[in-house]
């Protein structure tokens, strides 16, 4: 997506439109459409506004005002289990509320809500020592002995 023409070009361009440029030619100078000349000096004369309008924020989560529902969802015991398929079922079985499973998986993210089963599972791999290679634990607390011949 485009960016936003800076507010210094918006008032260089109205400015020289208003000293005698004309539409084409303060486009041609700074490299704007003639069109877009022409709205910014509509909007100056109508509002009085020489700089772009703030940025509306755009629609509201559609799981707004949902919350608890969510909260339920991941971290309930007897739907925690369930899929992201049958949880978009089960909130929209709730609220009434049409989602797809990425826009549920979204909104659990931002909540901080984690769909992770068993959150006291740890993976599967050796029970050594992690701070070691290969996770083995050493049970002495003495220095292992130098081959013979070799120099640390």
């Amino acid at each position: 997506m485009p960016r936003a023409y800076s507010a210094d070009l918006r008032e260089r361009v109205i400015t020289d439109r208003e000293a005698g440029l004309g539409r084409a030619a303060a486009g041609r100078r700074y490299r704007v459409g003639e069109r877009t000349v022409y709205r910014w000096l509509a909007e100056a004369r109508a509002d009085g506004r020489r700089e772009a309008e703030p940025h509306a924020g755009g629609p509201r989560p559609r799981v707004e005002g949902t919350e608890e529902v969510l909260h339920e969802l991941a971290t309930g015991p007897a739907t925690r289990d369930a899929t992201l398929a049958e949880q978009v079922e089960l909130y929209e079985a709730r609220t009434d509320r049409k989602l797809s499973a990425a826009t549920l998986c979204r909104a659990f993210r931002r909540l901080g809500l984690t769909r992770k089963k068993d959150p006291t599972r740890r993976r599967a791999g050796s029970g050594g020592d992690p701070g070691r290679a290969g996770g083995l634990r050493r049970t002495g607390a003495r220095p292992r002995p130098a081959p013979a011949g070799v120099r640390r």
